[in-house]
């Protein structure tokens, strides 16, 4: 009888470690779902060269503590690195929920702690938003702008884009020459962090302004999927006699 009760003990304890052991997993994966960023997890939804700011979206949850990085400099695929290193570092100081648009100005900002200053270029200009860990970059959104197509004499502005970037759909959006544009999408976005990604990504869906925009308005909800989304829609009204 005791020997049954010390099995049924063990038993319970290796059930017990298991659960244990389910229940960590299940804790990191949420945590490393908020805290690691893949390309397409944000978006940049504005830029203004002429006052120095920019807005970005992120297309998930942002725990409190996730870190992430914004440069303009040249990308050197050969090095894995920027050849300029002018670059924000961001880190959340609250939980930001998905679809929050956050603008980057100078001063402080409510949700991030922000440190470094970059100065964007009219003429012609790149942001990266990436996360670095282990000495690696992690590249999650890249935007681009401007009348130069080329950086230098003769290499092409694209050969600059990160591999990763541009292997991924909708993870970069090229605008045209205008130094201030903003995404819109009449009454606001919605969809899957997919749709999003597409809408933001296709460069006729920007506008231009020789002043600068005002604060982000745009309201994006970020839905679950199954989601249907109607690219058209055929009418036909019958006539009864």
């Amino acid at each position: 009888m005791l020997m049954a009760k010390q099995l049924q003990i063990r038993r319970l304890l290796k059930k017990l470690h298991i659960a244990l052991f389910l229940v960590l997993i299940l804790f990191s994966g949420s945590a490393l779902s908020q805290t690691l960023l893949l390309p397409g997890d944000g978006v940049f939804v504005s830029v203004n060269a002429s006052n120095n700011t920019f807005e970005i979206v992120p297309l998930i949850d942002l725990t409190k503590g996730t870190e992430f990085e914004i440069s303009n400099g040249i990308w050197d695929e050969s090095k894995e690195e920027f050849s300029e290193n002018n670059k924000l570092q961001l880190i959340a100081t609250e939980r930001i929920p998905a679809g929050t648009a956050i603008q980057i100005a100078k001063g402080k900002h409510a949700s991030f702690s922000i440190s470094g200053e970059l100065i964007l270029k009219s003429d012609q200009e790149q942001l990266f938003t990436y996360q670095t860990e282990l000495g690696k970059t992690r590249f999650i959104y890249g935007i681009t702008w401007g009348s130069k197509k080329s950086v230098g004499d003769s290499v092409k502005l694209d050969s600059y884009t990160p591999e990763t970037l541009r292997s991924v759909p909708n993870s970069i959006v090229e605008l045209s020459e205008a130094p201030n544009q903003q995404y819109f999408v009449r009454n606001g976005a919605s969809g899957t962090p997919e749709m999003i990604r597409g809408f933001v990504s296709n460069p006729n869906n920007w506008r231009s302004s020789d002043t600068p925009f005002p604060t982000f308005g745009t309201s994006f909800k970020i839905l679950k999927a199954p989601v249907v989304n109607f690219h058209s829609l055929l009418s036909q009204r019958s006539e009864y006699f």
